[in-house]
């Protein structure tokens, strides 16, 4: 997700889209995804230890999941 989101930035650049507003949503897909990673790291390394996962550590992960599915998908910039 955080890799797919920066190429989509990159080539955005490229071809000259400066929307603004579409910066935003990048940008906001991006700290979406550092979160699912953070939350999915922190998890990880509790199996690896052998230690019980919360299950607020587990709703957090799924839940900003789908919250930056929606964002990617139902955001549109079209008015």
């Amino acid at each position: 997700m955080i890799i797919s989101g920066v190429v989509l930035f990159g080539l955005a650049e490229m071809n000259g889209i400066g929307d603004p507003a579409q910066r935003i949503k990048l940008t906001i897909k991006l700290l979406l995804g550092l979160m699912v990673f953070t939350t999915a790291l922190l998890g990880r390394r509790k199996i690896n230890r052998g230690q019980e996962i919360s299950t607020g550590l587990a709703h957090a992960t799924g839940g900003t999941a789908v919250i930056a599915a929606l964002v990617a998908t139902l955001w549109r910039f079209d008015m």
